[in-house]
């Protein structure tokens, strides 16, 4: 079945919800009102006109249908195609110049500093980045006090996450090495994948974490 165009999902769901045109702008004008900018404010010929037709409200329309609708932002800005899920994919693409530090970068301008001052490694970042997990892991023992743990399934700039143990990170030579070395800071699993019903993934992730680190502690 074909969706509907978004000005008419617009409109069936303002029809739903039984709003009217004129309730729209009434309370689009309280909105504006209280957040001083008229750009807010949707007047009764200006959401009929969106109604029907294929013009993109701005942002700050988009806003005040959001609130008016009990809508999520990100949904209504879906319905025109545009999904904030893949922006960092897109970041990703555009490399900046190096303005983004290697976590043993990190640890090169920190050594010298106070021993309270360390390194938070998040694992696929630096994995995106080619870095040798397990070596600068080695190397950032002793300032090493935090670590985003994760899994992935390539080390492409697009590569999408997946449950630990899954992917491409060598996991295992890493808890090995962490075990090796007595680390005994944080650990976080950080599982962003299937945002609406994580548990299972999580589950996965935490039992093969776990499997893995008895396994290595019966040796």
């Amino acid at each position: 079945m074909t969706a509907l165009p978004p000005n008419e999902q617009l409109k069936d769901l303002r029809s739903r919800l039984g709003i009217t045109t004129r309730d729209v702008a009434e309370f689009s004008q309280r909105i504006a009102e209280a957040e001083g900018n008229p750009e807010f404010q949707i007047s009764n010929a200006w959401l009929t006109q969106i109604e029907n037709s294929d013009s993109v409200p701005s942002i700050f329309k988009l806003y005040s249908l959001s609130a008016i609708y009990r809508m999520k932002f990100t949904d209504l800005l879906l319905l025109y195609g545009l999904d904030l899920q893949k922006l960092g994919m897109h970041q990703l693409a555009a490399p900046l110049p190096h303005t983004h530090l290697t976590s043993l970068e990190v640890y090169d301008a920190v050594k010298g500093l106070d021993r309270r001052i360390g390194v938070c490694m998040d694992i696929g970042h630096t994995f995106r980045m080619h870095e040798d997990l397990v070596e600068d892991t080695k190397k950032m023992h002793d300032r090493l006090y935090s670590m985003h743990f994760k899994d992935l399934d390539s080390d492409h700039i697009d590569a999408k996450g997946v449950p630990v143990g899954t992917g491409v990170l060598p996991i295992i030579p890493l808890l090995r090495e962490l075990v090796s070395s007595g680390y005994a800071e944080e650990l976080q699993l950080e599982y962003e994948v299937e945002q609406k019903d994580p548990m299972p993934g999580m589950a996965e992730s935490l039992g093969f974490m776990r499997g893995a680190l008895q396994e290595m502690s019966s040796k």
